[in-house]
């Protein structure tokens, strides 16, 4: 049975989480210069707010189990939400730089006209696609309770990891 004096006695001497201490890090993918590197070469960025992670079911409709009655919705394949990361960007806008050329890297998006194909220019045509192994990185997200931001200090109170994640 729910008890509001219990719950209330839970937050006062645990407290909840903040959802404005996360750290997001992932080795650049290979479509802008993240191909040789190694975990020493991962990016670290401190991120304002996270739309956590989370997967819901694709249904159908199916027969009731003893022929007759209301239908049940049985899950049948998982769908995985998009994940919304909202970072700070500091003067020099290095981050917003970086997501656009790796956006660029997954279509070109820098339309200069171009109508041949890749040859006399070496340039590629306007919304190319490129190769999803090319511009993919798997990307962990760590949330930290208010006391700190060290994951060696166990201030981590959760992790995800986006496994073949693009902006």
């Amino acid at each position: 049975m729910f008890a509001i004096s219990k719950f209330r006695s839970e937050i006062d001497t645990g407290g909840v989480l903040r959802t404005n201490k996360f750290i997001v890090e992932f080795v650049p993918p290979a479509s802008i210069g993240g191909a040789n590197q190694s975990k020493q070469d991962m990016l670290s960025l401190r991120c304002e707010s996270v739309q956590w992670p989370g997967v819901s079911f694709m249904t159908l409709d199916s027969p009731p189990r003893a022929g007759y009655g209301a239908t049940e919705l049985i899950p049948y394949a998982p769908i995985f939400e998009d994940v919304t990361l909202n970072f700070r960007i500091e003067k020099n806008a290095k981050t917003h730089k970086f997501f656009f050329d790796w956006m660029n890297s997954i279509i070109n998006l820098r339309s200069e006209g171009q109508t041949n194909l890749k040859g006399s220019e070496g340039k590629s045509p306007a919304f190319e696609v490129g190769y999803k192994n090319n511009y993919v990185t798997n990307l962990n997200i760590t949330m930290f309770r208010e006391t700190g931001t060290s994951k060696a200090d166990n201030h981590a109170a959760m992790t995800a990891t986006l496994y073949r994640a693009f902006p």
